[in-house]
């Protein structure tokens, strides 16, 4: 048995051949879960992302089969990026303090996993966003830009 589950995230609104913005927002279609395998009449995932690095002890301990694979690290920056994506998302639909802490936490592991594989250290990056911050600022004071007029 295969089956595709898809689901739709709004994009940018798109424009239309008359050069007029749509009032429909376009959707780019995610497919989620590529194929579920049928072993002993009950469907396996597949699910084909990068996980934490004790989840297949887990698994095991569980009693469940899976299988892996070691990334090399072009591969494992590619999936960085894709996970971080998610872990993005997970924290806007937050609801509680608790849930968006548990979520800020996967994307600073995910940060902190990065680093090595661009040859930095979180002190090199803290170093970046500090110069950053002395120059133009942080987001502490919510400042939303509306506008800004050409001279």
């Amino acid at each position: 048995m295969t089956l595709i589950i898809f689901y739709a995230i709004p994009s940018a609104v798109t424009e239309t051949p008359d050069k007029t913005d749509s009032p429909e927002p376009s959707f780019q279609i995610i497919l989620i879960f590529s194929i579920i395998k049928e072993k002993g009449g009950y469907p396996m995932p597949i699910y084909n992302k990068l996980v934490r690095d004790r989840i297949p002890q887990v698994i095991e301990k569980s009693g469940s089969k899976f299988t892996t694979h070691t990334l090399d690290p072009s591969e494992h920056l590619t999936e960085i990026k894709k996970k971080l994506y998610e872990e993005v998302q997970e924290f806007q639909e937050t609801m509680n303090h608790q849930d968006a802490l548990e979520e800020l936490a996967d994307i600073l592991e995910l940060i902190h996993t990065a680093l090595p594989i661009h040859e930095a250290t979180y002190e090199d990056l803290e170093k970046i966003r500090i110069t950053k911050k002395e120059k133009r600022g942080g987001f502490e004071e919510g400042i939303y830009l509306i506008e800004v007029e050409d001279k």
